[in-house]
Order: structure tokens, then sequence, then C-alpha cells
């Protein structure tokens, strides 16, 4: 069998659960065949070795079933870099990366700011991007998961930067409360589903990474009333906050409550949909 065939035998099947099958296919050939795609691309006449054959079919049964490609090649690619992901970590969105956007457009605009918190880091893949393009802003990265730690510490190195970042273990800000300080800027895309909104289409995802309670708030909540208590000797300070578009006006509300008197803007992501709230407290 040639490449070539494997791969149009791959995409028939994915056509039944795949909405870009194609490109599921390319992904996990060139994965298990440890090639880029433009390299696979070139090779769809050459024949395929009978062991990776074996491997693919096993990897394309597993995206039928729903597995995620991401988990499956163990890559998964943000703000034009590729980044390890396994089922401990949230796979990246594109969506995100407006955060990495407006951090570079803040921090370029502000020279006061000196350092960024990236809160729920997951990955790596938000303060690793930041941490590439802002190399003088002193980075401190958390998160709950230990495992999700250590994916992040792999991809520090793999670009270079894990002498750039701090990671921190604990419960939000809780690691690095006595190193917050004025001029810093609080990145968070935390879980913000709602329980009931968690459906099969994620069932591979790591649910602590997506459930943020009834109301989508558990964490946000959290996370404001930790800002709130050392407020005052933190100021000016910038929060950037991904949101979940439905829950965008309780949030808002919740914001004015913990933080009075803030300055709060919405930014729309690529799609139109309100995905970034800017916070300045000055």
């Amino acid at each position: 069998m040639t490449y070539g065939q494997a791969l149009i035998w791959a995409i028939r099947l994915l056509k039944k659960t795949s909405h870009s099958p194609e490109l599921d296919a390319e992904l996990i050939l060139s994965s298990t065949d440890e090639c880029s795609r433009a390299t696979l691309l070139t090779r769809v006449n050459n024949q395929l070795n009978f062991w990776k054959f074996i491997k693919f079919k096993k990897y394309i049964y597993q995206r039928l079933s729903g597995y995620p490609v991401a988990y499956i090649t163990g890559k998964k690619e943000f703000y034009g870099r590729e980044f390890f992901v396994n089922t401990h970590t949230l796979i990246p969105r594109p969506e995100t990366e407006i955060l990495v956007e407006e951090a570079i457009l803040l921090i370029n605009s502000n020279k006061e700011i000196k350092k960024l918190i990236d809160v729920g880091t997951g990955s790596g893949c938000i303060a690793i991007s930041l941490a590439c393009k802002l190399p003088q802003i002193k980075i401190l990265a958390t998160d709950i998961s230990k495992s999700a730690l250590r994916i992040a510490h792999q991809n520090a190195i793999r670009f270079g930067v894990d002498n750039k970042i701090v990671l921190r273990h604990g419960n939000l800000l809780e690691p690095i409360m006595e190193q917050l300080q004025p001029n810093s800027v609080i990145i968070a895309n935390l879980p913000y589903l709602k329980t009931e909104e968690i459906n099969e289409s994620l069932k591979y995802e790591p649910t602590q990474a997506l459930d943020g309670g009834f109301d989508g708030m558990k964490f946000y909540k959290a996370l404001l009333s930790q800002i709130k208590k050392p407020l005052p000797k933190l100021k000016p300070l910038f929060i950037l906050l991904e949101v979940h578009p439905p829950t965008i006006l309780l949030l808002k509300s919740l914001i004015s409550k913990y933080l009075p008197s803030n300055q709060t803007e919405i930014i729309a992501d690529l799609s139109g949909k309100q995905r970034l709230l800017k916070i300045g407290l000055n």
C-alpha cells in the first residue's frame, strides 16, 4: 500500500465522523511517519511500511471513536508554534490566540509593565508564546495540575524559554500571591463552561480544565476574590480574561462586584464572538 492509498482509505472512513477528514488523515499519518505534512505529500506514491500502516490504522480507528487528533499525535499548533499536549492538558484553541495578541499590544504600549502572570497555564501555550515575543517581561505561570505543569515545562524547553518562565503548582494565584506587584498583567483562560454544557464531544479532555460549575463562574469568582484582597497594593493592574460569550454579562457583573472602579473593554475574536474581557485598574 502506498502513502496515497493509505490516505484515501483513512479519509473515506473519517468522512463518517470528522468535519476535516483530509486534514485529520494527513496529520495522523505524518505523525506516524515522523515527518511534516509537506514531506508526507511528496511520498504519496511511495510504499508505506507495513508496521507503520498497522500503527496508522490503529490511530484512525481511535479518531473514528472521537478521540482528538491532538491527543493522537501529541501535538497542537498554537500561535504559529507546535506544542506538546496530552490528556492532562486542554487542547489549545485558535480563539485563545486573542489573549496573546492583546497582551502583546498592551505591554508594547505600556513600558511600565514588567511582569505577566498566566493563571491556569495548562500546556503553557500562552505563557510560552508571550515569552518568545516579549523577552523583556518576567513571566509566572500556575496550574493546579502537576501533570499539566510537566507538559508546560517540556514545551518551555522545546522553545528555549524555560529560563524565562517560572512555573508554580497551586490554585490560581495562591502559589505566587507574595510576588504580585503593581504594573503587572494577569492573564487567565479558566474553565468557563457550565457543567451541563460539557457534552460527548469533550469527553476526552480533562474535565477540571473545562467545568466552571453550574453557572460557569466558579473559577472566575475564586480568581477575582484572590485579586480583591491585596488590590490597593497592586494598582495599576491589568487583567485579560478569555470569556464564554453566553456568560459574559454575568462575568462583567462579578467584576463590578469584586473590582469596582474598573475600566472594562470587550474584545471580539475573528469569528465576531465576544471572547475577551480587558480590565484596567488604576
